[in-house]
């Protein structure tokens, strides 16, 4: 028998707390951990960005990402693009899989990106799914979500954040089974998947 998990996004949520959501750290919610989703909003409903999980609050892993997102690490969207559903990269960020920026590129790039930064981090908007399970578990439901958020076609497969390294079951692995709702339309989110 396949163990089953229940993984319920509530939201929205921000870091700041404006435009109709709450701050991810002001909030009894972000005591949680579990499964997160970031997304914009669009006409169509809540597009999917990246997807993540957390065994800590989601507060104090939200705060990383903060961290990272203002200090020009992570991928840097045209805003205009990006709140339609498109992304234009303005910077590829500091993480790049086989050849990383230097610390002088982002330096010199700063001025150009950096009211960019603060706009997108005005923008994203997060959905959190809490779920007690150990973190291979975690791994393992957000594998799923993401490789099938990105075999979706057109705009939801596009939108996707690249380059991360997601782990999938292993086939020694005892398969599950993860099923998903939300309380706002979340685009591409799948009832079931198989982990």
């Amino acid at each position: 028998m396949r163990n089953e998990y229940y993984v319920e996004f509530v939201g929205p949520f921000s870091w700041l707390g404006h435009d109709g959501t709450k701050s991810i750290f002001d909030t009894p919610e972000g005591k949680l951990s579990g499964i997160y989703i970031w997304s914009v909003e669009i006409e169509d409903g809540e597009l999917v960005y990246y997807v993540g999980k957390t065994n800590r609050h989601y507060s104090q892993r939200m705060l990383e990402h903060f961290k990272e997102h203002l200090a020009g690490f992570y991928h840097i969207n045209s805003l205009e693009e990006f709140k339609s559903g498109k992304r234009a990269s303005l910077w590829n960020g500091m993480y790049l899989r086989h050849k990383s920026p230097k610390p002088a590129e982002l330096f010199k790039i700063y001025p150009t990106i950096s009211s960019q930064i603060i706009d997108l981090a005005k923008t994203y908007r997060f959905f959190i799914a809490a779920l007690e399970a150990e973190r291979r578990i975690l791994e393992r439901i957000e594998c799923a979500l993401a490789k099938h958020l990105y075999k979706q076609p057109g705009l939801i497969g596009e939108f996707q954040e690249t380059g991360l390294n997601y782990r999938s079951r292993l086939a020694s692995e005892q398969p599950g089974i993860a099923f998903f709702k939300s309380s706002a339309k979340i685009l591409g989110l799948p009832e079931s998947l198989e982990i």
